[in-house]
């Protein structure tokens, strides 16, 4: 008796916009992470948020459901004219899904342009303890976000890419 009748069924619009509709009345701790996550996006949906902001939203998923969080982030962007901020290491990632990328090294403005713009030699030096080609695989780099840091001052060597929608 929480919620009207009217909260129910956008509650089920959006989980149907996620792909979830047939899940409704599961419990979320029975769910895979892939369909918690796209339980995360219909929450933020239900809210109507003009911004949405994604840290790692594909993190600790497969491939399969990393590809289709992004295309429903995609998606949302798309259909509803929101602006998607989100937070990535995975270059490969990054590049397919979004038009303009932001990234960060040692807790500062590295680039910030279309993500066809993020070229090889650009990633090469920002990332500069990593191999390229494992960037191109999409393997994380072993480095702190300047954003998790407790402190700028211990964020000497972080990099972090921000990919935006807008």
């Amino acid at each position: 008796g929480r919620f009207s009748d009217e909260e129910r069924q956008r509650a089920l619009k959006c989980l149907a916009r996620v792909g979830l509709e047939g899940m409704a009345y599961q419990r979320a701790n029975t769910l895979s992470g892939g369909q918690q996550q796209r339980v995360a996006i219909a929450r933020v949906l239900m809210q109507d948020a003009d911004v949405i902001l994604a840290d790692e939203p594909i993190a600790s998923l497969d491939p399969r459901s990393a590809r289709e969080v992004m295309e429903i982030l995609e998606r949302i962007h798309a259909e509803d004219g929101r602006t998607v901020v989100i937070t990535l290491h995975q270059v490969d990632i990054a590049r397919r899904y979004c038009h303009r990328a932001i990234a960060l090294k040692d807790g500062r403005l590295y680039f910030d342009g279309k993500t066809s713009e993020l070229t090889d030699a650009r990633l090469k030096t920002l990332y500069e303890n990593a191999g390229l080609d494992e960037l191109r695989a999409g393997s994380q780099p072993d480095l702190p976000s300047p954003l998790r840091e407790p402190s700028y001052t211990q964020a000497q060597t972080a990099v972090s890419a921000q990919v935006v929608h807008s």
